[in-house]
């Protein structure tokens, strides 16, 4: 009678038991391994108790170091898999700003940059994005396609531009002083003219010009244009007073910087700049 209610009861735990769970098949063969080693290694832990106890603790030192390799595998890969998704939703959200033209999407894009630029991800698609004023020293933009992107009076300082494409870009009145624009590709990009009212699809076009209207040019101090191409570019000869390199480079009328342009540049008129950049 006994063994029956014991039986009963048994036979109504194991119903309550939901094997729909993910851990539970891990836990039934974790249970069932454990029954059958202890079956069969009970008889060596009755007879030299000394001797089991003994490989049970060099057993239990290889398995310490079984999961410490495990754990800082699975954390590398956590680690690589968190870093990957949190590119990928932030290159979503570029996508979501851009060819929007407000101011909004200025700050929250400039926002974005800044946090992505701590993974250094190279070509960046920031074509079309309206990135007026937009605070990025320091930012990491090497080989990003920045095709018709408007940097109206952006900050720029010390930015990694290495092979960045700025094909018909809006960069009027940017402070680029100290960049890296090695290799960049400048080509019918606008580095001086006047201040537009609102930013147009296309930066290389001027909707209104406002009542007070400025003229703005970028600051290219101290940067290094080595192997840009500057074909097309808006820019007066005056910018380049204070670059650091022009070595290699394509000048605006298509031809390689030569000692003719490098005199061209030392008779230019020194060109004054406006530095309200806040850092």
């Amino acid at each position: 009678m006994v063994l029956k209610n014991l039986t009963t009861k048994t036979k109504r735990r194991f119903r309550k038991i939901d094997i729909t769970k993910p851990l539970f098949p891990g836990f039934l063969v974790l249970g069932i391994a454990a029954i059958i080693v202890l079956l069969f290694s009970l008889r060596f832990w009755i007879e030299e108790p000394s001797d089991f106890f003994r490989d049970v603790l060099v057993e239990a030192h290889g398995m310490l170091m079984d999961i410490l390799i495990f754990t800082i595998l699975i954390v590398f890969i956590n680690v690589v898999r968190e870093k990957r998704l949190k590119i990928e939703r932030y290159k979503e959200e570029i996508d979501d700003y851009r060819n929007w033209n407000e101011m909004t999407a200025s700050y929250r894009l400039a926002g974005i940059l800044r946090r992505i630029s701590r993974y250094e991800v190279k070509e960046l698609n920031l074509s079309d994005c309206n990135l007026k004023n937009g605070r990025l020293p320091y930012i990491f933009l090497e080989k990003a396609n920045l095709a018709y992107t408007v940097l109206e009076e952006a900050n720029l300082y010390l930015a990694r531009c290495h092979g960045a494409i700025f094909y018909e870009a809006n960069l009027k009145g940017a402070n680029l002083r100290n960049a890296d624009l090695r290799n960049a590709v400048l080509r019918n990009a606008v580095l001086w003219g006047l201040n537009s009212e609102s930013v147009p699809n296309r930066a290389s076009s001027i909707i209104n010009e406002p009542s007070n209207a400025r003229t703005l040019i970028a600051n290219l101090k101290n940067a290094d244009l080595t192997g840009a191409d500057l074909t097309g570019a808006k820019i007066k000869i005056g910018q380049y007073k204070g670059v650091r390199s022009l070595e290699g480079a394509t000048m605006p009328d298509g031809t390689k910087y030569n000692e003719e342009w490098e005199i061209k540049i030392k008779n230019a008129k020194e060109l004054k700049y406006k530095d309200n950049y806040i850092l």
